[in-house]
């Protein structure tokens, strides 16, 4: 006589092996060894982002509230797969447009996003030095690069007041670069932190009318009505 065997028994798991110490123990660190992979590709991606250290504590909304409101429907609008829209923070120096900016950036980023973090400043600075210097030339060129790659971008200290270049007015070219970001970002979102309104004539000298106009599309504008001292506000970045 055949004895007939129970194939779906041949498969059974004892599940009795999984409650053993040893085997919780080695769960417990595989698990661990899988967040601290996570953590080192999160920190390798906000290296890569460029945003900056000081910025990584939470932003408080007490300290602006309209401006946090902003952020949070900027964040649900992006949630829900809305792309094109740009938002426009503006105030004086100090009152934390980049902290919220970088708040936004940040929580973008935990969702698996391609963020970038553009200081207009230091981009500019590259594009001068550039002009002697192969190897700023080359660091401007990576900068234009991942500004148009991200998903979503920070162009932080845009028309900065007391810029040292040109008696405070942008040459030609870095004008047309500028322009250049904003207009390959049409579909794609980006956070902009001013010192003036866009529609300053400042701005619009050092930046053309052009590029406020791209900069402002399906934007949202929220100026900090406060004025803080720069000490004040350099305490308040520590805080």
């Amino acid at each position: 006589m055949i004895e007939q065997i129970d194939i779906n028994s041949m498969f059974l798991i004892d599940q009795t092996v999984f409650d053993t110490p040893e085997h919780q123990a080695r769960l417990a660190a595989y698990e661990a060894e899988k967040a601290k992979k996570r953590q080192a590709e999160q920190c390798r991606r906000i290296h890569a982002a460029k945003i900056p250290e000081c910025f990584f504590k939470p932003y408080d909304p007490a300290y602006w509230p309209a401006g946090w409101n902003a952020a949070q429907r900027f964040l649900a609008s992006w949630t829900q797969g809305e792309r094109g829209h740009n938002l426009i923070l503006s105030g004086a120096s100090g009152t934390g447009k980049s902290h919220l900016a970088a708040d936004i950036l940040l929580k973008i980023l935990k969702r698996g996003s391609r963020v970038y973090w553009l200081n207009t400043e230091l981009y500019k600075t590259m594009l001068m030095d550039g002009i002697n210097d192969p190897h700023s030339r080359i660091r401007a060129l990576e900068m234009f690069q991942k500004a148009l790659r991200a998903e979503v971008l920070v162009l932080d200290d845009i028309a900065k007041k007391g810029s040292h270049y040109t008696d405070g007015k942008t040459t030609s070219w870095d004008a047309h670069k500028i322009y250049l970001i904003a207009e390959q970002r049409r579909s794609k979102s980006t956070i902009i932190t001013c010192e003036w309104d866009l529609r300053n004539r400042e701005v619009v000298n050092r930046l053309t009318a052009a590029t406020v106009n791209r900069l402002e599309e399906n934007g949202t504008k929220i100026i900090c009505p406060y004025t803080v001292p720069y000490l004040f506000a350099r305490k308040y970045r520590e805080v």
